[in-house]
């Protein structure tokens, strides 16, 4: 089998992992929602041939309304639409009005209000009520209201009440087709851009009603609907080969879909934001920017949490020289043979931990994996490519234990970083820990939940060594538990705990004085070449960093 082939079946096995996550999380759909999916995939899954940039922009200048899609959680979703609005009004001359599904109908005086700069941003969103009604992440949904600002074009809210709202979702296309119709019939000289949720903008759904009310109301308007990112789209090319090269394909002369994200980095937006993970900027290529635009690659917003942390410590050596691969790069295992000599018992390990969906530093060849397009992932492999940098290649393994705490540390520099980056991240507690081994015990899990239960158990057992450690520094250390290192998914599992556990203090320690910025400097100095020295430098980073206080959050990321 060959690299290709095998990241294929990773990537298709990580979208199954997904999926189950995000039905767990949802529970049971209603037959009624099943029903209304099953029409979108339908529209979806049709043929379709690859076009260009050029059609999609043709069709969209030819047609009234323009329909696109939404996936709510994806930055990159709402920037498409963002700049494929700004591309459209600099090509023509024609009045443009922005229908959104984030706002209701009866928003139309707020927003008036707010795009006038009567209301900041904190008294619009209160006003809107935008918790409760919308509730994603607003900073990808400002773009739209700073656009049409700035372009001078009105906006319209296009979602029924919170209160109707909660009706089938076929009932609510009828309140967004009624408010869309009487639009456009009321605005013959316009043209109308309809953001919608992808579902909704299937061909039965939203569009066929809006065509419907028109022709009731003697309007005829000419119409095209927007896709983005479909995952059978995805595949087909990825089959073909082409899934580099072929940005955009089309249905049919009014029904286009453009591929600008990896469906791994679409779904998983949606559990990021279940769990409040902030996503890098969205990188959509020169295919989509507007002329004079400049959008920051991966590799260079990873560039600058690499500066900012090394600021931050003041440390001034050379950090360029590193790449950045990500879950969708099918040549990543390819290039780790061919350009960075890896073996192939190598390249099987790292294959290993894209399946677990693991971001990682790998120090031959200076290579940042990022499996999750989250600034807390970025900053911390950001972190421990300065760490490998400083300290030099990782020691080879002399003892189990010594392999232990030599992670561990690494991982305490890794959080630490990311904190830097993101002060709102959190860790698990002691206390954390204690309240997940009490909830999964005696339960029926799957291998995932079973492994989740051993690393609380570990953990938890770990957390009573350092309570003797901490009363007796003379104490000789008791030997780790055998279920530390039985499994390496377990392994790797305590070694993060502990390591986000005490990088959390690391972070908090510095902010009360406890430790100076040269101290943590020296920290992401050191080799941990001699045996016991890392499991030394972390119970001296226990005991100095003991009475550190940590802001207690409800939240908690995922273990």
């Amino acid at each position: 089998m060959s690299h290709r082939s095998q990241l294929i079946q990773v990537q298709r096995r990580i979208l199954g992992a997904i999926r189950r996550d995000i039905r767990a999380t949802l529970g049971k759909q209603p037959r009624d929602l099943e029903r209304y999916e099953r029409v979108h995939r339908e529209q979806i899954e049709r043929p379709f041939r690859a076009t260009t940039r050029e059609t999609l922009l043709a069709a969209c200048e030819q047609a009234d309304i323009i329909f696109v899609g939404d996936y709510h959680t994806l930055a990159a979703a709402q920037e498409f639409s963002v700049r494929l609005l700004r591309t459209l009004w600099e090509r023509g001359s024609r009045d443009w009005i922005l229908a959104l599904e984030m706002l209701q109908v009866c928003d139309r005086s707020s927003v008036e209000r707010y795009l006038a700069g009567d209301l900041d941003d904190e008294e619009f969103l209160r006003e809107i009520e935008y918790d409760k009604t919308w509730g994603f992440h607003w900073p990808h949904f400002r773009p739209f209201f700073d656009t049409a600002r700035e372009l001078k074009i009105p906006v319209l809210g296009i979602n029924c009440d919170l209160q109707v709202r909660r009706a089938s979702l076929a009932e609510r296309d009828i309140c967004a087709a009624m408010a869309v119709a009487q639009t456009a019939a009321a605005h013959p000289g316009a043209k109308l851009l309809v953001v919608d949720g992808d579902m909704h903008v299937a061909t039965p759904h939203l569009p066929a009603m809006v065509d419907d009310l028109l022709g009731k109301l003697g309007a005829k308007r000419r119409w095209v609907v927007i896709h983005q990112n479909v995952e059978s789209v995805h595949w087909r090319l990825v089959e073909q080969g082409r899934e580099r090269r072929v940005e955009v394909v089309r249905y049919s002369p009014r029904e286009l879909c453009v591929q600008h994200t990896h469906p791994i980095v679409k779904l998983q937006s949606y559990l990021n934001w279940l769990e409040y993970e902030e996503m890098l900027a969205p990188v959509l290529g020169e295919t989509w920017s507007g002329d004079g635009e400049r959008e920051l690659d991966l590799q260079s917003q990873v560039g600058r949490f690499i500066d900012s942390i090394a600021g931050t410590l003041g440390i001034r050596d050379d950090l360029s020289d590193f790449s950045v691969y990500t879950v969708g790069d099918l040549n990543f295992l390819d290039d780790l043979r061919d350009v960075h000599v890896y073996t192939n018992e190598e390249i099987g390990l790292v294959a290993i931990q894209i399946l677990k969906g693991e971001s990682h530093f790998l120090p031959e060849g200076n290579l940042i994996y990022l499996a999750n397009l989250t600034v807390n992932h970025a900053a911390e492999e950001a972190a421990h490519f300065i760490n490998f940098q400083l300290s030099g290649p990782p020691p080879r393994v002399k003892s189990r234990r010594h392999d232990f705490y030599h992670r561990t540390m690494r991982e305490v520099l890794g959080f630490f970083g990311s904190k830097i980056i993101n002060p709102s991240r959190l860790a698990y507690r002691a206390e954390d820990y204690r309240d997940v081994e009490r909830e999964l015990r005696g339960r029926r899990l799957d291998v995932k939940g079973r492994d989740l239960r051993k690393i609380a158990r570990a953990v938890i057992a770990h957390l009573k060594i350092e309570e003797e450690v901490l009363a007796d520094p003379g104490r000789r250390l008791r030997r780790l538990p055998k279920r530390c290192w039985d499994e390496f998914s377990v392994f790797i599992g305590v070694v993060h705990a502990l390591g986000y556990r005490l990088g959390l203090l690391l972070y908090n320690g510095l902010e009360q004085g406890e430790i100076s910025r040269a101290e943590i400097r020296d920290l992401f100095r050191m080799p941990f070449t001699e045996e016991g020295s890392a499991r030394e430098a972390y119970f001296s980073l226990l005991r100095r960093l003991r009475d550190v206080r940590v802001p207690y959050d409800r939240r908690r990321e995922r273990l």
